[in-house]
Order: structure tokens, then sequence, then C-alpha cells
């Protein structure tokens, strides 16, 4: 039996229905740190979730070699970088989705006042001419 601290990453696969000798359940996990990335381990949660003591710990696989472990950390950092750059790529595009809104909204805004403007202006025409005939009429010019 080995033991690793409770900071190490992990993934999980469930489907076994062993129990640890206090009746937790025993999960088959996936280590994904830098001395053993990889590398499948058995162990049960009140290990994974406690810092006080295993409960059950045990090792599927046998330790990767050095250049095995060298390939795995590569890809695991090529792996984190691009995923780091897609986030940023998302907060880009969030950003421009943003900046989008706004203009569209300043565009309404100035489409409206272009409009009202318009509206403004043939009204204006409108009671000129009305006023000129109405004068006309009247006999004052």
């Amino acid at each position: 039996m080995s033991a690793i601290s409770t900071s190490e990453m992990s993934t999980t696969s469930s489907g076994t229905s062993e129990y640890c000798a206090y009746g937790t359940k025993i999960i088959c996990r996936i280590s994904w740190t830098d001395l053993n990335p990889g590398r499948r381990f058995d162990a049960c949660d009140k290990n994974w979730n406690s810092r006080r003591g295993m409960h059950y710990f045990e090792w599927v696989d046998n330790e990767t070699c050095p250049r095995g472990k060298q390939v795995v950390l590569g890809l695991l950092r090529r792996l984190r970088a691009m995923k780091e750059e897609g986030r940023a790529k998302e907060e880009q595009l969030r950003a421009v989705e943003a900046k989008k809104k706004e203009m569209v909204q300043e565009k309404k805004v100035l489409e409206w006042g272009h409009g009202r403007r318009q509206l403004i202006m043939w009204v204006s025409l409108i009671l000129s001419w009305g006023l000129f005939i109405t004068f006309l009429m009247s006999g004052k010019l």
C-alpha cells in the first residue's frame, strides 16, 4: 500500500462495488500529478476527502518509466496551455460581443434621433406652409 496527498489531482472511474474496512466505497482514480501522471489507483472516498489517514489506497498500474513521465507531462503542459488559450479567446469573444451589443444600442439611439429630427423638420415645413397659405388667404401679404 502506498500513500498520496489529498492535494494530488485525479480523475474518477465508477463501476466498482468494493468497500474499504470502514464501509466506504472504493473508486478507481487516475493520478495527474507530476510524480505519477496517468497512473491508476484505487482509493476510498474517505482517503480522498480526509487528511487524517488512509482507509484504503492501492496502485493499480506499475510506475511509469521516466521517459513516459516526460512525454505525458509535456502533453499535459500543452493541454493546459491550450485550455488557457481557449479561455483567453472566450474572454476576448465575450468582450467583442459586449462591445457589439453596446454599438447596436448606440445605433438604435442614433437612428431614433435621426428619425426624430426628420419628423420635426417635416412638421415644421408643413406648419410653415400652412401659415404661409393662411396669410395668403387672409390677404395680409
